[in-house]
């Protein structure tokens, strides 16, 4: 990348305009708060908030963290291009956001953390490798499994140390590899060890291990994000003058369209409306 500072200094400052980071089951919400009191904090996105955020808050730079995929809404990638024609710098880190930046970047969206870079790299592949099933509660999130990102760092971690031998370490990523994502759990992967026979010294040192040192990249990713945003560093090359190939007539007409019909009566809901476009833009 091209070195380039974000114009205004602190994301959330004056002249830098006003920054929103979408993040919800990565990494809570207080803390994202503490670490980048500037920006507005809001849940996972969908489809239409960016959009909705430059339009009614006037969000001059998007960090974007996690967002709701398992529905029919999820936010669009022409969304983000949209927006980054508009002048907005989009960010994306640890889930939906390191997916989007690594699929994104050749037309200016940044990356940010290691996820973003195995994506980019191509030594991530699958979207189940940052997927986990969650609870959501009053603005709370509870996870009920673990991304596999986070597993295989944690279980190489412990090998590393010498808790547990490699080929456990090996043999417990890949029974979770073998699981459905909502199913990945630390607990789960050490029943099924248990059961295939490994040594019961080794289970135990990993359980113990794993209870309080469990590497947490997906949490790791979304704090740096927001200590960058928050410092204002060096973010790379701006977006407002990244080739958008992507744009033809058509697709601006479309743009433009979707701006005007958020700009309606019935675009201008509350945040968590379901945004649906005319039809002939599915």
């Amino acid at each position: 990348m091209e070195a380039a500072g974000m114009a205004g200094g602190k994301a959330g400052g004056k002249a830098g305009g006003k920054a929103v980071v979408f993040l919800g089951p990565t990494l809570g919400r207080n803390e994202a708060a503490a670490l980048c009191p500037s920006a507005l904090i809001r849940p996972p996105a969908r489809k239409g908030d960016l959009i909705s955020a430059m339009l009614y808050d006037d969000v001059r730079v998007v960090g974007l963290v996690d967002g709701e995929s398992a529905q029919p809404l999820p936010v669009w990638h022409r969304e983000i291009l949209c927006v980054m024609e508009a002048g907005v710098i989009v960010l994306g880190s640890s889930s939906v956001g390191a997916l989007c930046a690594a699929e994104l970047h050749p037309w200016g969206m940044r990356g940010v953390g290691g996820v973003f870079r195995a994506y980019a790299d191509g030594r991530l592949g699958g979207d189940d490798e940052v997927a986990l099933a969650y609870a959501e509660s009053d603005g709370r999130y509870q996870k009920s499994s673990e991304p596999m990102v986070n597993i295989r760092a944690s279980c190489r971690a412990a090998a590393s140390a010498g808790v547990v031998d490699s080929g456990v370490a090996d043999r417990a990523i890949a029974l979770a590899e073998q699981l459905c994502y909502p199913e990945r759990s630390y607990r789960r992967i050490l029943q099924l060890l248990e059961g295939e026979g490994a040594p019961p010294e080794q289970t135990v040192a990993l359980r113990a291990h794993l209870a309080e040192h469990a590497v947490d990249v997906k949490g790791d990713d979304a704090r740096e994000l927001l200590r960058l945003l928050e410092t204002g560093a060096p973010l790379g090359a701006d977006t407002r003058s990244a080739p958008v190939p992507w744009r033809s007539p058509r697709c601006s007409a479309a743009a433009g369209r979707l701006s005007r019909w958020l700009r309606t009566p019935t675009g201008c809901a509350p945040r968590r409306r379901t945004v649906r476009p005319p039809t002939r833009w599915r």
